[in-house]
């Protein structure tokens, strides 16, 4: 894999590394469905792989956002959804999807908590432990909130 030139580098959108990733960086150009890994080694740096989105998902939409949580998994946000990758395995789509996503933390039990620009907020359990019907979402219809908007969502370093 050739190396993204200078000019391609300012065109990023977010650097992120992966304490399940050691030594592995993941660049995402803006609005792009491609996530760019690269790696260190001595003064040479490399592109380990490309992974484009659309192989995975039919419309994956712009990458907005990484997040690992304390499974080292990697939950990858875009415009349209989620996907996620797994710890040692391949990325995987979810079965539902949840769109206009603001933010996305885990709380002290490991549950999984998304925001949303017009549905309001999800409460997911942990990816190995999760099943679609356990998938809680909160709105101004079925909850004390006052709007389905959530436009962001914060945690200590404790995940409360």
């Amino acid at each position: 894999h050739e190396l993204p030139t200078s000019a391609q580098f300012s065109n990023f959108a977010f650097i992120s590394d992966f304490r399940s990733i050691p030594g592995e960086i993941w660049l995402n150009p803006q609005a792009s469905s491609y996530i760019h890994s690269l790696s260190k080694t001595n003064d040479d740096i490399r592109v380990n792989y490309t992974i484009n989105l659309a192989t995975i998902r039919q419309e994956p939409g712009n990458i907005l956002k990484f997040h690992e949580d304390r499974n080292n998994n990697i939950w990858i946000v875009t415009t349209s959804g989620i996907i996620i990758k797994p710890e040692k395995k391949e990325i995987i789509q979810l079965t539902f999807s949840i769109e206009a996503i603001t933010g996305i933390i885990e709380d002290e039990k490991g549950d999984n908590w998304i925001s949303s620009n017009n549905k309001g907020l999800f409460k997911l359990p942990p990816f190995d432990k999760f099943r679609e019907s356990e998938l809680l979402n909160y709105t101004s219809e079925n909850s004390a909130y006052k709007s389905s908007q959530i436009t962001a969502l914060c945690a200590d370093l404790n995940h409360n």
